[in-house]
């Protein structure tokens, strides 16, 4: 997997906060390849609501954060702490003091970020949870677009692998199952569409044809924002943890999608782009 993102000329990898911490081999990987981690605690999504605040609760997250750093701070690819995925570290104070007391006492050089999104890092959800067009990417004026993306079909014969049969097509409760959200994949999948009937394979080409121009659009825009301060850009999502119906450029059995050579090109070290007039 590594390799193929460094293939793809990719030189930062997040890992989710609401996922699990990788394999030491995972580090060791990154080390000899160069490739950049950003790391998450173990917290992620609260939106709106808040983790506990007991003492015993507050205990037990300095105890796994000051495990997380001692096991990971000697690997020079780690390059930044993160508190976690999608929470508001002003609801979740004493949950961020006690990471930041973790990463600040035991690995004081390396930077800490409260949560993502923040201070100058965006999760642009415009566009697929908000149904705008991929042309409001350009309306972000972040300085670190550490999380977007698109959802696309991955080929038939994974699906063949993890949907039964009978629920193939037309789409049966599997694909909920498995991550899929249908209503959104058709809408942006629709102008990729060939004919006035798709059946599964029209869909898997036009939604994967969908994900590649989405994050081309905002690829592209992110980059050229180098020129007003901005630092980078990482796409939701490099891969998945089981079969599923995801945003991920490469499915679990590491097959790639139309976006996964897109994305190879638009990551080159230099890149040239077109900037235009948005339609108001």
């Amino acid at each position: 997997l590594l390799s193929l993102a460094r293939q793809a000329n990719m030189n930062m990898v997040r890992v989710w906060g609401g996922g699990l911490r990788e394999k030491r081999a995972f580090y060791e990987a990154c080390d000899r390849m160069g490739i950049l981690v950003w790391q998450e605690f173990p917290l992620a999504c609260a939106f709106l609501g808040r983790f506990p605040r007991s003492a015993e609760y507050l205990r037990l997250v300095e105890r796994e954060s000051e495990a997380i750093v001692r096991d990971l701070r000697a690997h020079p690819s780690l390059v930044l702490w993160c508190g976690g995925n999608e929470f508001s570290p002003e609801r979740n104070k004493p949950v961020v003091d006690a990471l930041r007391r973790s990463a600040g006492r035991l690995d004081p050089d390396r930077p800490f970020l409260a949560a993502s999104p923040a201070d100058g890092d965006s999760h642009f959800w415009k566009v697929w949870h908000g149904f705008h067009p991929p042309s409001a990417y350009r309306h972000d004026d972040s300085l670190f677009a550490s999380e977007f993306g698109l959802q696309a079909l991955p080929e038939r014969e994974t699906l063949e692998r993890c949907i039964p049969a009978g629920e193939l097509w037309p789409p049966g409760p599997s694909w909920d199952y498995h991550g899929a959200e249908l209503d959104k994949l058709r809408r942006y999948a629709q102008p990729f569409v060939q004919g006035s009937e798709p059946d599964l394979d029209d869909l898997i080409e036009a939604s994967q044809r969908a994900q590649a121009q989405a994050l081309q659009i905002g690829i592209e825009h992110y980059r050229r924002a180098k020129a007003r301060g901005g630092g980078g850009v990482l796409v939701w999502q490099l891969n998945e943890p089981w079969p599923a119906i995801s945003w991920a450029m490469i499915d679990h059995y590491r097959k790639p999608k139309t976006a996964y050579a897109v994305v190879r090109r638009l990551m080159n070290p230099v890149l040239v782009s077109l900037e235009y007039p948005l339609r108001r």
